[in-house]
């Protein structure tokens, strides 16, 4: 990504075409082919090697103003259980992209949770980090194995754990609502089962995902204020956060921000474009709110004050 924007003039003006293409939801491969498809493969192999080993240094300067919201974190050597957990989580992430060497890596964790077991029997996390395998690989993890059990028997174990609450709240959010579902309309069925999850959430909830979390949660209920309220600080915290600004699209759509819906959920894309795949979900939010925006339908006033959630770069962002 650093070769193509910044190497040169005419590769940052590719890629410039590359993102606008899949913002405009161009498959991948079409919009590599309309950006960089004329430049043989072996070239830009070759530039990437030389890029990586230049000599050059570039510098970005940002004003940045410390937070004295954030308490001093104590300083600790790591527990023999959390040594191994740190390599347990290396593993998770090379098993994402490992391809047929996916099984051999999972039994590596499984190989690395018993080691920390028997060499530290005070750590905890054997249930916690099993749940995450299950729930990062769903098709591959042990069929005994359950991911919402796992968090629960941890819970009992680590009841203060912010991470494992977060986790829990995930795990059954995405098995109620599928990734592919918009998140608008009536609110799935389930969700009021886990509502005592959520709010045990919101008593340690501290980080942009796990506020987002929370506010998605409310919207998917229909209750946009009680969301906003989550939205609006995770947003404070992160403004770049993708999944924030996709959740709080819908949530203010239904205090009837309808231009300020669209013009989030295209940032949201924006956002992610640059970093991952858009789902269908956004793309079908956002050509919901479009069409919206452009009904002659009579609507009711919105209830909250739209120009205030909006900030000028979520606006900056809004192509249409």
């Amino acid at each position: 990504m650093h070769l193509l924007n910044n190497s040169s003039a005419d590769y940052h003006k590719r890629f410039r075409i590359l993102l606008s293409k899949l913002a405009s939801g161009t498959g991948q491969a079409e919009a590599w082919q309309a950006s960089f498809g004329d430049i043989p493969a072996s070239k830009l192999e070759r530039q990437y090697k030389d890029y990586q080993s230049r000599a050059e240094l570039q510098l970005f300067q940002a004003p940045y103003k410390l937070r004295t919201d954030v308490g001093t974190h104590a300083i600790r050597k790591l527990s023999v259980g959390e040594r191994h957990a740190v390599w347990i989580r290396l593993l998770i992430v090379k098993a994402n992209g490992s391809g047929d060497g996916k099984a051999a890596i999972l039994r590596d964790i499984e190989s690395q949770i018993g080691i920390a077991q028997s060499q530290d029997p005070a750590w905890a996390g054997a249930d916690f980090w099993r749940a995450a395998v299950v729930h990062s690989f769903p098709d591959d993890a042990p069929r005994e194995h359950d991911a919402e059990g796992l968090l629960r028997v941890y819970l009992g174990n680590v009841p203060t754990s912010a991470n494992a609450k977060l986790g829990l709240v995930a795990t059954q959010l995405e098995a109620i609502v599928p990734e592919e579902r918009t998140g608008l309309g009536e609110p799935p069925a389930g969700l009021e089962v886990m509502e005592g999850d959520v709010l045990d959430l919101v008593r340690v909830a501290s980080s942009p995902r796990e506020l987002e979390t929370i506010g998605r949660y409310f919207t998917l209920r229909q209750q946009p204020m009680t969301a906003l309220n989550f939205l609006q600080r995770a947003k404070k915290l992160d403004a770049g956060c993708a999944s924030c600004l996709d959740s709080l699209a819908p949530t203010i759509f239904q205090l009837g921000c309808i231009e300020e819906a669209a013009t989030l959920e295209q940032r949201a894309i924006n956002v992610i474009t640059e970093s991952g795949d858009v789902t269908s979900a956004m793309r079908e939010r956002l050509e919901y709110f479009r069409i919206a925006r452009t009904s002659k339908e009579p609507v009711a006033p919105p209830t909250v004050s739209c120009r205030d959630i909006v900030s000028p770069q979520d606006s900056q962002n809004d192509k249409r």
